[in-house]
This record gives structure tokens, C-alpha cells and sequence, in this order.
């Protein structure tokens, strides 16, 4: 049960650190209208089509998405698929300095709420939440995908279906030898926007970095009539910096890193608190036996 206990305590520490996070995820930043909801918007994550067919937009798409997404009420729910890492869900919320975030964090949701000044950093699995100050979008690691102020357009041309609108990006990178110099001979990288035939973004690429090729696949986006709701936090567990989860929490986070539920747990026969005080070895085969039973994936050993 080690393993599972480490998880738990990095997830946790995850928790506790979310809304003060410095990591920026804009490396692109994105188009289009109202709300849009596509059923087959998965397949557009890769394409035989590679033909390109020559359009005349000049990027105005692009920029006519940023200057909504400036507006600074907007909500999206995207995919966002990384060549070496996989795919993650991802929704977001944004009215004015109220912010809704929910990503999954080693397996885990977590959800942040933003009202008030405050950050109320979420874990559903758990109830149990944190209380920080407010960041901004960009600061928990997330992008509004607007277009960069120093991206390049390219081209614009009809492929698989779709008005692909192309930039390039420069990459910014601080030279390690002169404190705080900013280059600009870095690179570029290269970011699509790409559209239906309504101007609606479903999807942008890019190769940013050493994650591989990055496609945000968006099933829905809307600019209009967005609101964020904090959720009634009474019978949930307000975790501080410095604190440690007790024996249950850790048991619950740690199967909830393998998909584990309650639901399974209780079909299995067991309680929450029952496997929080049995020996590890015990709970390992219990873990085996839901996972077996359940069709997740579990490598005692690994």
C-alpha cells in the first residue's frame, strides 16, 4: 500500500499547491462564436487528408476569437491530447474574475472555483477542498488559447474539411549565462486554428516544445450567458497547507488514482474505513480483486 500512500500524499500536496501554480500551458492562444457542440469532433485529432487548398482569410478568424476571448466571458470544453502524454478533458469557466476549472491531476479531478478573491481548489473524490487566493488562468496552468500578440500568420487553406489558419510563434527562452535575459533566437513554434465552415473553432495544433504535436479538440465553446456557482461545501473537509490527510482520505485518494470508486469498493464488500485499517499487503489484494472485477488497470509490482 506504499505506493498508493505516496500517490495519495503527491496529489494532495497538488491539491494544497493548484492555485498558486506557475506553469503556463498558452502556447497558443484561440477563434470563434457562439456555443458549438460537434459529435464527431474526435476525429478531427488526425486526418489522411494532408491536401492543402488555398483560402484567403489572413488570420481575421483567429484574431476575431481573441478579441471575444479579451471580453473576458467565455467557457470551453476541450480534450486536450499530447502526442507523448495522452488525452485529458478539460472545462473551463470564465466571467469576468470568477473562474471554474476542473483537469485531473495524476488521475485525480480537481476542480477550482474562483469567486470573491478567493480560490477554492476542489477534490470531488475526496470532499476535501483548499482555500487560497485568487490567481489568474494562466497561473494554474491553463491557456484561454487566445491568439499570442507576437505570433506571425502564415497561411490560411481548406484541409480535411476545415479553414486551418497558420502562425508561427516565437519561443521565448532566458539565456542561463546573463540573469533574466530574454532571447528571441529560440525558435518557433508552429500553431493551426482550425475552423468549420460556420467559423467555429473546433480544434487547434501545435508543436509547442518537447511534449510532441498538442491538439486542443474543443466540444463546446460559448461566449455568452456563462455562469459559475460555488457548489455547498457543508459536509466537506477543508484541508490547510501543512496538514495530512488521516487514514480514510489516503485510502480514498489512493484507489482513486487507479479509478477505484466507492461504489466498487461497496460492491467488493468493504468500507472505506475498513480497508484504512487493514495492513497493506491486504488491501494490495483487495485492490487486484477490484481491478480484476472491474477491468481497470493495476500492476501490484509496477
Amino acid at each position: 500500500m506504499k505506493k498508493i500512500t505516496l500517490i495519495a500524499a503527491a496529489a494532495a500536496a497538488l491539491l494544497l499547491a493548484s492555485c498558486s501554480s506557475g506553469e503556463s500551458s498558452s502556447a497558443a492562444e484561440t477563434t470563434a462564436s457562439t456555443t458549438t457542440t460537434t459529435s464527431a469532433v474526435t476525429e478531427a485529432v488526425s486526418s489522411d487528408d494532408t491536401s492543402e487548398e488555398p483560402v484567403d482569410t489572413k488570420g481575421e478568424l483567429a484574431k476575431a476569437y481573441t478579441e471575444k476571448i479579451k471580453g473576458g466571458v467565455f467557457a470551453y470544453e476541450a480534450d486536450i491530447n499530447v502526442s507523448n502524454f495522452g488525452e485529458t478533458p478539460l472545462s473551463v469557466k470564465v466571467n469576468g474574475d470568477d473562474i471554474y476549472v476542473k483537469k485531473t491531476t495524476v488521475s485525480i479531478d480537481v476542480e477550482v472555483y474562483q469567486t470573491g478573491g478567493k480560490a477554492y481548489n476542489l477534490m470531488p473524490a475526496m470532499k476535501t477542498y483548499v482555500v487560497s487566493d485568487a490567481t489568474t488562468l494562466d497561473q494554474q496552468g491553463v491557456s484561454d488559447y487566445a491568439l499570442s500578440s507576437n505570433a506571425t500568420f502564415v497561411k490560411s487553406y481548406k484541409q480535411d474539411g476545415f479553414t486551418v489558419e497558420e502562425f508561427e510563434v516565437p519561443v521565448l527562452s532566458v539565456d542561463p549565462d546573463v540573469s533574466l535575459a530574454i532571447s528571441l533566437d529560440a525558435g518557433s513554434n508552429t500553431v493551426k486554428y482550425c475552423f468549420d465552415d460556420s467559423g467555429e473553432l473546433k480544434k487547434i495544433i501545435t508543436d509547442a516544445g518537447g511534449l510532441g504535436d498538442t491538439v486542443i479538440v474543443f466540444k463546446s465553446l460559448t461566449f455568452e450567458n456563462v455562469s459559475i456557482e460555488m457548489p455547498d461545501l457543508t459536509d466537506w473537509t477543508e484541508m490547510k497547507s501543512g496538514e495530512q490527510l488521516d487514514k480514510v482520505s489516503t485510502i480514498k485518494m489512493g484507489l482513486a488514482r487507479y479509478g477505484v470508486t466507492e461504489e466498487m469498493v461497496t460492491a467488493a464488500g468493504y468500507t472505506y474505513e475498513q480497508l484504512a485499517e487493514m495492513e497493506e499487503q491486504e488491501v494490495t489484494d483487495i485492490l487486484v480483486k477490484i481491478a480484476e472485477d472491474n477491468g481497470l488497470d493495476f500492476d501490484p509490482d509496477a
